[in-house]
């Protein structure tokens, strides 16, 4: 019943160690990160960028995320990366020329059923990434010992911001859903070749 809650507040509702992408390593980079203030962090790669902020009630641990092959992850405050029920964690991925957001994720989605050939996905509704774009949102569940998972894929020109929510029940990635929702919603492209952001509002 609340695997059909999650699918219906996904898929009916607008709104305002985790599994590693199954994207071949030849298009996953191993993104840098440079902290811009304690509560947010710059994730980049060679061809692009992106910022997020730490949502309220989590932390940000550069030190476990580089550890586990990423820049960073997050978790509740008071929990730990072992302990913790869910976690957040960004990644990037480069596009080669002429590859198209579809054909990426069609890749990503062959890795993970290579991996976990007994995996459940669900397409879930698309959600505001920044100010102005739209994440595309899969949920899976099966996975990494049972986990289950939701990936937003944020299309640039040249790089694919991924953001995964992995949590240890169905009930955990209920209750982190907010959370996840806020720090896509954070979410600040970089064009490395430039040095604009896109997305940044004055104040």
């Amino acid at each position: 019943m609340l695997l059909s809650l999650i699918a219906f507040l996904l898929l009916n509702t607008t709104v305002p160690s985790p599994v590693t992408p199954g994207i071949s390593r030849s298009q996953l980079k191993l993104p840098s990160t440079t902290a811009t203030q304690q509560n947010a962090a710059i994730i980049y790669s060679d061809h692009g960028g992106f910022m997020v902020s730490v949502p309220k009630g989590w932390v940000l641990d550069r030190a476990t995320g580089q550890k586990m092959g990423t820049c960073c992850v997050l978790y509740p405050q008071g929990s730990t990366w072992d302990q913790a029920d869910s976690v957040i964690y960004p990644n990037i991925a480069e596009k080669p020329r002429g590859q198209s957001l579809q054909q990426l994720m069609a890749s990503d989605l062959d890795g993970f059923r290579q991996r976990f050939p007994q995996m459940n996905v669900v397409e879930a509704r698309d959600l505001p990434a920044g100010d102005s774009q739209l994440a595309k949102v899969r949920f899976f569940y099966g996975v990494n010992q049972g986990s289950y998972e939701l990936v937003a894929y944020v299309d640039e020109p040249q790089v694919v911001a991924l953001l995964v929510l992995s949590s240890r029940s169905k009930q955990a990635l209920g209750e982190a859903l907010p959370a996840f929702r806020e720090v896509l919603k954070s979410y600040v492209y970089m064009d490395m070749t430039t040095g604009a952001s896109v997305g940044l509002t004055a104040k």
